[in-house]
């Protein structure tokens, strides 16, 4: 199963926090964890022989930025910059882009973009959360220091994980935590309106908001690709019905949603992440490990065998699944 991506057949590999922390304490109390210090070790192995990459996401940067003890995050960050060596997986609105233009292509019979096997990974870390690659904290980068940061992505992103201004940190952490809370609340006032509705009726209810709310972006590639506006409006029907569909980080995050909604349980913030890695993710890497409950909701909605991916919350399934 899985992708071969790369000459060497290269698996790509996603781990949530929670197995961060784990591969963290390992490397600091080897004796005391030494199970999870050999998959660490065998992990670091796969990744420097190009056996596997282990790139970041967006909300696994998050967990890590907002530590507050400075040696606690330096640790964390140290042992994602050993594995992920500094590459990240693109966020919503790179994959968005081209994962539109995918779908307007195919209904147009436009030739499909052209895009490089790890087109879904970047060694700029800014770029799991937006795709500017010439803005940082507001500050233009120039050549010079673009090319140095691709040189050692992991060093960049270690020093702007623990260099950065204590303030900015503050406030992007605030921005990110305040978008997951409108992820829930939205969940939260489907669940209670919906509640007596069958699963077909909510999914088609949440297609229709989703449609509505990612207008701006598709009109925005159907201009970049140059697609007559009323071309597009004779056939926009045909092209709304397979849309969600079509753009995985959409499609994910509707279906983790519509199964996350029939559970009783109150929402919390990490649910939010949770599909937010999935969304990110499932749809690009072959292995991907993180906690048992998002496993479960990825697994209910079919999306393990949707996207050919397999899904497990114990990392000593991590090492035998790669080398398969």
């Amino acid at each position: 199963m899985g992708r071969d991506y790369g000459a060497g057949g290269a698996k790509v590999v996603v781990l949530d926090q929670n197995k961060w922390i784990a591969l963290a304490d390992a490397l600091d109390q080897p004796e005391k964890y030494p199970e999870t210090y050999d998959i660490l070790l065998n992990i670091v192995r796969l990744a420097q022989e190009g056996g596997a990459v282990f790139p970041l996401c967006q909300t696994t940067i998050f967990e890590t930025e907002r530590i507050e003890n400075p040696k606690r995050r330096r640790s964390r960050s140290y042992v994602q910059c050993l594995v992920s060596q500094g590459k990240v997986i693109v966020g919503r609105a790179i994959q968005r882009k081209w994962q539109v233009q995918t779908v307007l292509c195919k209904a147009f019979s436009l030739p499909s973009p052209v895009l490089e096997e790890f087109w879904f990974l970047s060694d700029l870390h800014w770029e799991a959360t937006a795709p500017i690659e010439m803005l940082i904290d507001g500050y233009q980068l120039s050549d010079a220091v673009l090319k140095s940061i691709k040189v050692d992505p992991a060093g960049a992103f270690f020093s702007y994980i623990n260099d950065r201004d204590p303030d900015v940190r503050s406030e992007g952490l605030r921005r990110y935590s305040e978008g997951m809370g409108k992820m829930l609340i939205t969940i939260q006032d489907r669940r209670e309106r919906f509640a007596l509705e069958t699963l077909s009726m909510r999914r088609r209810a949440m297609s229709a908001q989703m449609w509505m709310d990612n207008q701006d972006h598709f009109w925005a590639e159907v201009d970049a690709l140059g697609i007559p506006t009323a071309e597009f409006k004779a056939i926009a029907a045909s092209v709304f019905k397979d849309f969600i569909r079509g753009v995985p980080w959409l499609h994910i995050e509707r279906e983790m949603a519509l199964v996350l909604e029939a559970e009783p349980q109150p929402l919390i913030e990490n649910d939010s992440r949770d599909i937010e890695l999935m969304c990110a993710s499932l749809a690009y890497a072959d292995v991907i490990i993180a906690e048992n409950a998002s496993i479960s909701w990825a697994k209910q909605a079919g999306l393990d065998r949707k996207y050919s991916t397999l899904l497990s919350s114990d990392l000593k399934d991590l090492v035998p699944s790669i080398c398969r």
